[in-house]
């Protein structure tokens, strides 16, 4: 997205050209399976003598954003199977604005798991709604009265210290 934003930029604007890097490619953790991903980054610190220096002494090159961007649209479609194409939905680049069919149905099964989830805590709360004879709500101290009761009667619960006990 950034390579083709830089690549689209209109000179008009004024703002310093963004300078792309590439590491290459490595396995991180929890990333499309082991499989070795891009490491690409954009250098913040664009015309600083230091880092200049040090990027030329490490022979470290910039990458041009076409560049950029063909490499990344290849990586994507080698593993269209295990990654999504970036979008901004409701965005108005035709590039980047269409949400991928295989994300639309997760994105339908999270909120029909959410609405469930949502669906069995107000049943479980109803559930959990302890009542008395009238049908009204029962507090903390007619719930302690009520234990201490049943610990009187029976010998085999321990009537609780504080209301907290309840």
């Amino acid at each position: 997205m950034l390579a083709s934003a830089e690549s689209a930029k209109p000179v008009k604007y004024c703002y310093e050209p963004m300078i792309f890097f590439s590491d290459g490619n490595e396995p991180l953790k929890g990333v499309l399976g082991g499989i070795p991903y891009p490491i690409i980054w954009v250098d913040l610190f664009n015309g600083k003598s230091l880092e200049q220096a040090e990027d030329k002494l490490v022979r470290r090159m910039s990458v041009e954003p076409s560049d950029l961007k063909v490499y990344c649209e290849a990586f994507l479609d080698e593993h269209a199977a295990r990654i999504n194409r970036p979008y901004i939905a409701g965005g108005q680049d035709p590039q980047f604005s269409a949400v991928p069919a295989r994300h639309q149905e997760r994105l339908a099964r999270l909120r029909e798991y959410i609405e469930n989830e949502r669906h069995r805590e107000v049943e479980i709360q109803k559930s959990e709604d302890v009542s008395n004879q009238d049908g009204e709500a029962l507090n903390d101290a007619d719930r302690a009265q009520i234990l201490k009761t049943i610990a009187n009667s029976s010998g085999e619960i321990q009537s609780p210290t504080s209301t907290e006990d309840v």
